[in-house]
């Protein structure tokens, strides 16, 4: 079996720590292939906000309320444990001020199972020393294949 990373040791050390819950683990940069490594080293579902209901909303989607965003990832997490991808599309569509309002209340909430957003845009929203942030921004990450290059 193949020796896990640093980086997925420390989310995973992160999440332990804490049960249940929250988190956000900040990424350097857009990376989906370590947020699907992530959720299969962790054995956590791969939900793809952007994919599964951003889409839905055609054009409308840029208006989706922040709490419709809380209310969608309760719903899934009542199933099961969960890395979120692409919830900072949504998240771009509000200013600085609500994006930090609504990190702080995803970290504070109580969650049915583990959620964990990847953060790789708005990183200084999130609150400072929180316990539940995992912050990768000086870790060493793995390198892009060439394939992962051309496709983000």
């Amino acid at each position: 079996m193949a020796q896990q990373a640093d980086w997925l040791k420390r989310v995973e050390h992160c999440v332990k720590q804490h049960a249940n819950g929250g988190f956000l683990v900040l990424f350097p940069d857009y990376r989906p292939d370590l947020c699907m490594a992530m959720s299969n080293g962790l054995g956590l579902d791969f939900y793809d906000y952007r994919k599964e209901e951003m889409l839905k909303q055609g054009l409308a989607a840029g208006s989706i309320p922040l709490d419709a965003v809380t209310k969608s990832l309760h719903r899934r997490a009542q199933h099961s444990g969960m890395v979120a991808q692409n919830v900072e599309a949504a998240l771009a569509t509000w200013p600085a001020a609500d994006r930090a309002r609504w990190f702080n209340s995803f970290l504070t909430r109580a969650w049915p199972g583990t959620v964990i957003v990847p953060c790789a845009l708005f990183q200084s929203d999130a609150p400072q020393g929180h316990p539940n942030i995992c912050d990768l921004q000086n870790v060493e990450m793995p390198g892009l294949s060439y394939l992962m290059r051309l496709a983000t």
